[in-house]
């Protein structure tokens, strides 16, 4: 995919080399080492930062396909006889020539992100789907007891004991069933 932006090559006298742009050129696919690189830079940032947000993952991805995904460029610069010549595509020169310039990064990562997101993103999308329990579960969440342990077994209701004095006397119940040893039994009943 070819993507034009403002030239950005450099000049001796400071002028626009390009007054029509440029050109980047992304590869159509990212390799499997391009797209693990991304993977693991995402994951390494988040461990690093606890307060990383999605906004900066997202952030890491865009710059890491444009890390890896363009393949050439028409940006040049004055070479030692002063003849133009292509500017060697690395890390370096693009952080310096693409990533510097927000309007330039922007354009190139927008459509690097178009062309690279799906297979960088939906593998890692599919994998946290299925780690995570699909709800309800089908067993107790409850916490479960260590083996050998006992449940604790319910205290024996406490009794009273009386002891007879001297003013207590023995009653006995009535055969009809009704007590009358306390003047209140009547209302509580």
């Amino acid at each position: 995919m070819n993507v034009s932006i403002p030239c950005v090559c450099p000049t001796l006298d400071g002028g626009v080399r390009h007054p029509d742009g440029d050109t980047v050129t992304l590869r159509d696919k990212l390799a499997f080492r391009a797209v693990e690189a991304i993977r693991q830079e995402v994951s390494i940032f988040a461990l690093q930062e606890p307060e990383a947000t999605t906004a900066d993952s997202l952030a890491i991805f865009a710059e890491g396909y444009v890390l890896h995904g363009i393949e050439s460029w028409t940006l040049q610069q004055d070479g030692p006889k002063g003849r133009a010549e292509l500017i060697e595509v690395n890390r370096g020169n693009i952080r310096q020539l693409i990533l510097d310039d927000l309007m330039v990064a922007d354009a190139v990562s927008t459509a690097a992100d178009a062309l690279y997101a799906e297979a960088v993103l939906l593998p890692l999308l599919a994998r946290a789907s299925q780690s995570s329990p699909s709800t309800p579960t089908g067993k107790s969440t409850s916490a479960s007891r260590p083996t050998g342990t006992r449940r604790p077994r319910r205290s024996r209701p406490s009794s009273i004991t009386t002891i007879p004095t001297g003013d207590t006397e023995t009653t006995s119940a009535p055969l009809d069933g009704v007590s009358n040893s306390s003047p209140n039994s009547a209302s509580a009943a």
